[in-house]
């Protein structure tokens, strides 16, 4: 299955072209970037945000894009950042998503327009209507979104909230907190940070619980959008049978109309499903890559003495069981 997905997105990457001109325009410090087909390499000055890459700074690092005249966005140190492209729900067609799996990012946006991208954090949604806004993504899975101009509106299990100029909210494991004023300058974003991961490691087992949770979530639409992929590529087939028929016996007219009102609008759900299946696999790679893999190193430097708690590595075996068996048959080489 590995080669089939492969194939595929080798032939989608000719005919999907999806480009931001989002362009590095300053780095301090440690920044790298892990290029959707190959391994991490060290950020330029100069270099392209491509459909597929990762930011990742270190705790000195501290980089900024410029998407157009007036738009920037500004990555925090320590903190990853990535490009993709998905459908952040069933009934959406796939948009561009910058995705934040830890740390901060700032962005600011000139100009509004039908193509500005979904921000997305491992445990929310937000949809652009602002021009400044910040979010961070905490250890502990948790979320905090802070307008500084303009008005966004944040989405997490079911629930949503308008924020408009200076005002906030949190999104819990469970939802959305309620929204509170923001004196300006008046959030020290590097403290919520700390006690994002002071109450993943007060709980460990909770902690690993919610990350399942969030896997098992992306993991439904995965199998979802997998589904449809293949169901939509096997009825491709017939209809390319059906339209090399029609031409075969001369009736060039009737393959025509079967290509155009059949097989072209199935070519591109099929497309979307393949996308979107692609894109909700990444976002539990993410997790296992940038979250679990953190937290696990954390949980055993503060357990040193007494070893690890049973609580937390039976959820944690039950993690890497499902992530093993479920999720990496949706994933290619590159990705590994």
């Amino acid at each position: 299955m590995k080669y089939l997905i492969s194939s595929i997105f080798f032939l989608f990457s000719i005919n999907l072209i999806f480009s931001l001109n989002a362009e590095i325009v300053y780095i301090e410090g440690t920044v790298d970037i892990r290029p959707g087909s190959s391994s991490l390499r060290e950020a330029q000055i100069g270099d392209v945000l491509q459909l597929g890459d990762t930011i990742i700074t270190g705790m000195d690092g501290y980089c900024e894009l410029i998407l157009q005249p007036g738009s920037s966005i500004e990555i925090d140190g320590d903190t990853v950042f990535a490009y993709q492209r998905g459908s952040t729900s069933v009934d959406k067609e796939p948009e561009n998503i910058f995705h934040i799996a830890l740390g901060r990012v700032l962005y600011k946006f000139g100009i509004i327009s039908s193509d500005e991208p979904a921000i997305t954090t491992p445990s929310s949604t937000c949809g652009i209507r602002g021009t400044e806004f910040s979010v961070v993504a905490g250890a502990d899975g948790q979320s905090l979104y802070v307008v500084t101009q303009g008005e966004v509106a944040v989405e997490s299990q079911g629930q949503s909230v308008s924020l408009t100029q200076q005002e906030g909210v949190e999104v819990f494991r469970d939802g959305l907190g309620a929204k509170f004023a923001v004196l300006q300058g008046n959030i020290d974003y590097s403290l919520w940070r700390d006690q994002a991961a002071n109450r993943a490691l007060e709980d460990p087992a909770g902690g690993m619980a919610s990350v399942i949770t969030l896997l098992e979530e992306n993991l439904k639409w995965a199998e979802y959008f997998w589904n449809l992929w293949n169901d939509n590529t096997a009825a491709m087939q017939v209809l390319a049978q059906d339209i090399s028929a029609l031409r075969d016996q001369g009736n060039s007219d009737g393959a025509q109309e079967l290509v155009d009102q059949q097989f072209l609008p199935l070519k591109q759900q099929t497309i979307a499903a393949a996308l979107n299946y692609r894109y909700y696999a990444l976002s539990i790679l993410s997790l296992r890559r940038y979250m679990v893999t953190d937290f696990y190193i954390s949980v055993r430097t503060s357990h040193w003495l007494q070893g690890f708690p049973q609580d937390f590595l039976d959820r944690y075996n039950e993690f890497t069981n499902l992530y093993e068996n479920r999720v990496v048959p949706f994933l290619v080489e590159a990705d590994i």
